[in-house]
């Protein structure tokens, strides 16, 4: 998992990289891809089919209203923006 997270934050700051390869990545190694909207400061409702979670970040400034992302053990990876945020917590809703 940290080989994985680290595949992800080099891409995320490599300049080249658009959010269809970021997605591509994520799936082609078998990480769910959420959807991702800000509820507030820190706080970000994160689903996708079957699961609905709460994601508290920390020093987290993406204003993502409906964002691809993925979720690791300490990070959020919001795709579309190229950004990512350390995770606080995570609650089942």
């Amino acid at each position: 998992m940290r080989r994985i997270a680290l595949g992800l934050a080099v891409l995320l700051t490599a300049s080249a990289a658009s959010a269809n390869a970021l997605r591509d990545l994520a799936r082609e190694i078998g990480l769910t891809i959420y959807s991702a909207k800000r509820l507030d400061t820190n706080l970000y409702e994160v689903t996708d089919y079957a699961s609905h979670y709460i994601v508290e970040t920390r020093y987290c400034y993406v204003y993502a209203s409906i964002e691809d992302a993925v979720v690791t053990k300490n990070r959020i990876y919001f795709l579309n923006q190229n950004d990512s945020c350390e995770i606080e917590g995570v609650m089942r809703k």
